[in-house]
């Protein structure tokens, strides 16, 4: 990860994130920039000092809980399902998102409640369990389809406690797969 720190006054404006289409989502596609407030035109000077900071985690602490891990999977099983019993009647996608840090031992007596917003389909069978090899929570949610748009699907979640946010915010982008390859396909059975 990339921390970019102004060491002058830049002006107002605004940081845009851009996202350049790729083959795939392990090729490193996001950029972002600096857009001034006003027009920038020929012959204008501009003058911008930065530091970078390359690492895991960013040069700054921060009280919030932060986004340890995502992982996804088949969803759409009930409790206690064993693999190789029947798949359920409706296709969905599981999401587990892992949170560490922050206040988050002293938020879970009062309540941490997860805030998952999605542009489209719906969130169900949302779980927070506590994990103890990381110390911290894990929200797992299934996203159930609610058209056949392959429209990429703009997901965001973080967590609060008596209404207040106690975490970064984690987004994610979900390209759902065309209707006629939602189902479930068994791996003992390859063809």
């Amino acid at each position: 990860s990339l921390w970019v720190e102004p060491r002058n006054q830049w002006g107002k404006g605004a940081v845009s994130l851009m996202e350049i289409p790729t083959t795939g989502e392990t090729l490193d596609n996001i950029v972002c920039f600096w857009q001034p407030e006003k027009a920038v035109k020929a012959g204008d000077e501009l003058d911008f000092r930065y530091r970078l900071y390359w690492s895991a985690q960013p040069p700054v602490s921060t009280p919030l809980a932060r986004v340890l891990a995502t992982r996804t999977g088949m969803g759409g099983f009930p409790e206690g399902w064993a693999p190789g019993e029947h798949y359920p009647d409706k296709w969905a996608r599981r999401f587990a998102i892992d949170f560490v840090g922050g206040d988050l031992k002293a938020a879970a007596p009062r309540g941490i409640e997860p805030v998952i917003t999605l542009s489209s389909g719906e969130a169900k069978q949302i779980e927070i369990l506590y994990v103890e090899p990381f110390d911290g929570y894990r929200i797992l949610f299934d996203w159930y389809p609610t058209s056949d748009s392959t429209d990429p699907v703009e997901m965001r979640l973080f967590l609060r406690c008596q209404g207040e946010a106690i975490s970064e915010t984690w987004l994610y982008q979900y390209f759902p797969p065309a209707p006629d390859k939602r189902n479930y396909v068994d791996d003992r059975i390859m063809k």
